[in-house]
């Protein structure tokens, strides 16, 4: 079997799963445990699964929504609605605003609703928010750098001085997982702008994530939780997890 149909065996497996082990990827695609280990890990560069212990995990980057087009996989099959938090998130930016949002599908959905938004200015390293924004009255800071083959389709932020210059009054993010035992907000990969320097530069920062990401440990340890100011998320979250919050000064808004 060829690499590239093997990939996406394994990518739908992953897609509808969200965690494989190797024996389960040797099964599907009849290889070697060598074989199953090498594609997992070369699916890994191109950013759509994790490799943990025995296996991989499926990732929440904008490569997988990359891939699910490339194997005609459904666009909403294994991705939350991300619709409702998107539009709640929304309510919080006033006219006359200037707010940063990152990299992921979650921004990319945020910017539909803020195009009628007057005098806003938008900084971003995010192309797929810009295509949205495309024809809008919104004023569009293009913050390029490297670009990311684990974030695709992103960039690595080397220049910081547009965040500096503008302080942006609300900062916009999503995250890997919340890690509440820790207080923890965790990502993906190291790639993001550092939540250090966005909360030292914002006013406001606005955590945006689907109940699914709320005490779930991801990979990487991001920033305390208390760096945010708000999280947006749906209805899905427990009520001890919204109190947990709470507790910890972060004011939750549900959608």
């Amino acid at each position: 079997m060829f690499d590239e149909k093997r990939y996406g065996l394994i990518f739908r497996h992953l897609v509808e799963k969200k965690q494989l082990k190797t024996r389960e990827v040797m099964e599907i695609c009849g290889t070697s445990r060598e074989t199953a280990r090498k594609d997992l890990e070369r699916m890994q560069e191109y950013g759509v699964c994790k490799r943990v212990h025995g296996g991989a995990v499926l990732t929440e980057s904008d490569a997988v929504t990359v891939w699910k087009s490339r194997y005609c996989i459904q666009k909403d099959v294994g991705l939350p609605d991300l619709n409702g938090i998107a539009a709640q998130a929304a309510k919080l930016i006033q006219p006359g605003s200037c707010i940063y949002l990152e990299a992921g599908n979650t921004m990319a959905c945020l910017a539909q609703y803020i195009k009628n938004i007057p005098d806003l200015t938008v900084l971003t390293p995010n192309p797929a928010v810009l295509v949205e924004l495309a024809g809008s009255q919104a004023k569009l800071v293009f913050m390029g750098g490297e670009l990311s083959c684990l974030r695709l389709p992103s960039f690595v932020v080397k220049n910081l001085t547009p965040l500096e210059t503008h302080k942006p009054d609300i900062s916009f993010m999503s995250c890997g997982g919340i890690d509440l035992r820790s207080g923890t907000v965790m990502e993906y990969d190291e790639y993001g702008l550092s939540r250090e320097f966005l909360r030292k530069v914002s006013k406001k920062m606005v955590l945006v994530c689907n109940s699914e990401k709320v005490n779930r440990k991801s990979f990487i340890n991001a920033c305390p939780v208390t760096h945010f100011d708000y999280v947006v998320v749906d209805d899905g979250i427990r009520k001890q997890d919204k109190e947990l919050l709470s507790g910890m000064g972060v004011q939750v808004i549900v959608a």
